[in-house]
């Protein structure tokens, strides 16, 4: 948002002759009386100076004390979802009072219906649950409602992806002899809440890492943290997702781009509010705000899906997630059945568990 100062509206034409012709352009604009409170967005001097360089002229105004500039964020273009909702706002014995006195033939019938559904309602109820068993619609909700025998309200819903995915009561397997060697060194990690070199798990498919990632997010659970469990796109399965589910029902979160803007909306917001503890994601799942995170996985560490080339900001999740557990305190998992050399090599030298 760029905003003009003193110098740039008190200036006489002889200050502004010092100016270039599209500097003195922009102070004149910005200086208008319409702008000179509210100021304009950089998207909206495009549209002005469409085709010229105007941010170089406005930093260079900067410098010079004629304007001020400052980032704003756009609103949101997401908000949460609403559903209307009915509730008998009398006591019973006053709603049956008025069952004769509610119109006449068809309409009135269904006026009664929607009173006798209502009153067996504790809490408000979704109106199209009561068109549902009534056959009302919405001029006889209209006319209860002015007559005060019931209330309107919004509830708000959350969306969530994984409302619908069924999944079944896990038979949790005793651990191989490997998987206890593996799983010992990691559970002292997690109870403890330290942050040691990153663990590579390297095994190959089917030896059971995906046994060791479940178990440790049990007990990364039972320390009241939350965990983040990342996978390549490719490998975001139904099968790999029923797994958590099972195991942990009721608080897996869904991440990936497929979501729409309001599911995406509504699990970040129940993450932030603790309501989810396990985060299942390609990478941009790293960035789901947990307010106590305990533990990061990422699995088939070597996929080049980790790395983000575009857009910006560019990163590669390994990296990432290696200093976020530090920032945070907790063991970093990183499996793979074929891990990169350079991470190999590195892991050896410095001494990770593998």
């Amino acid at each position: 948002l760029y905003l003009p100062v003193s110098k740039a509206l008190d200036s006489s034409p002889e200050e502004r002759e010092k100016l270039t012709p599209l500097q003195r352009k922009l102070v004149e604009h910005l200086g208008k009386p319409a702008h000179r409170e509210t100021g304009l967005r950089g998207r909206q001097l495009d549209v002005v100076f469409r085709r010229q360089d105007w941010r170089r002229s406005a930093r260079a105004l900067e410098r010079k004390g004629w304007l001020t500039s400052y980032a704003v964020l756009p609103p949101p273009n997401v908000r949460p979802k609403t559903i209307r909702t009915v509730q008998l706002a009398c006591q019973p014995e006053e709603a049956l009072r008025y069952f004769d006195d509610l119109g006449r033939g068809k309409a009135k019938e269904r006026r009664q219906t929607i009173l006798q559904f209502l009153m067996k309602e504790p809490w408000p109820v979704e109106v199209s649950w009561v068109y549902a068993a009534s056959g009302g619609n919405l001029n006889d909700i209209k006319r209860l409602a002015e007559r005060g025998l019931i209330s309107l309200g919004e509830s708000e819903v959350l969306r969530d992806p994984l409302e619908q995915v069924a999944w079944t009561p896990p038979q949790i397997p005793e651990l191989t002899k490997a998987q206890r060697q593996v799983w010992q060194p990691l559970q002292e990690a997690i109870r403890h809440q330290e942050a040691p070199e990153p663990f590579l798990l390297h095994g190959v498919t089917g030896s059971g890492k995906t046994e060791i990632y479940l178990r440790a997010v049990e007990e990364t659970l039972h320390q009241n943290r939350q965990a983040i469990v990342m996978v390549p796109e490719i490998s975001l399965t139904p099968q790999t997702v029923r797994r958590f589910i099972s195991r942990f029902p009721g608080q897996v979160g869904l991440i990936h781009s497929g979501l729409s803007a309001g599911e995406r909306y509504d699990t970040w917001r129940r993450a932030r509010a603790g309501s989810l503890n396990v985060i299942i994601g390609p990478r941009s799942a790293l960035f789901t705000p947990l307010p106590n995170p305990g533990l990061f996985i990422v699995d088939e560490c070597h996929d080049d899906s980790y790395y983000q080339g575009d857009p910006q900001p560019y990163y590669h999740t390994v990296e990432t997630v290696i200093d976020y557990g530090k920032i945070a305190n907790c063991p970093v998992i990183l499996g793979s059945a074929t891990p990169p050399v350079a991470l190999l090599y590195r892991a050896r030298e410095r001494g990770w568990p593998i």
